[in-house]
């Protein structure tokens, strides 16, 4: 399979902006653009993403922990640029909010506050089940991915 054409036409679909946050070890706030994010059941309440394995953030996603899935607004682009392919996802703490130990980003339109459940590798990703323990909303548009990062907003 050409992954570059893989790459392509997985682009022309459409999806929102998340931004995955985690409380390190270190007591610093961590965290990774995302757009694989997907609800998954209302009972239990689970919400699942996914993360190249061999990422840096991936090895600080453990069973147990609390993770903030936080949905972007059409407003956060830089936000979302900011934490895609940024090797240090170390942010200062004024920027979050904690709910249910989990960093929540100020701006979102959505916030879910989750403890993973289970890692599923797959193929050269880990997909993460998580349970959600708090949510909350905004009014707001959402920042969409639409045929890479240059076409993100409501300009598709």
């Amino acid at each position: 399979m050409n992954e570059e054409k893989l790459k392509l036409v997985a682009g022309k679909f459409p999806t929102g902006v998340t931004i995955l946050t985690i409380l390190g070890e270190d007591g610093d706030v961590h965290g990774i653009t995302a757009n694989s994010f997907v609800s998954i059941s209302l009972k239990p309440p689970l919400v699942g993403f996914s993360l190249m394995e061999l990422g840096n953030f991936t090895p600080l996603i453990i069973p147990g922990m609390e993770v903030g899935i936080n949905i972007l607004s059409e407003d956060q682009k830089a936000t979302s640029n900011r934490y895609a392919g940024v090797e240090d996802n170390s942010v200062p703490d004024e920027q979050f909010t904690m709910k249910s130990n989990c960093p929540i980003l100020s701006g979102c339109i959505g916030w879910y506050a989750t403890k993973v459940k289970q890692l599923i590798p797959i193929g050269d990703h880990i997909f993460v089940v998580s349970e959600i323990l708090d949510l909350g909303e905004s009014d707001g548009s959402p920042l969409l991915y639409y045929a890479g990062y240059k076409s993100v907003g409501k300009n598709l």
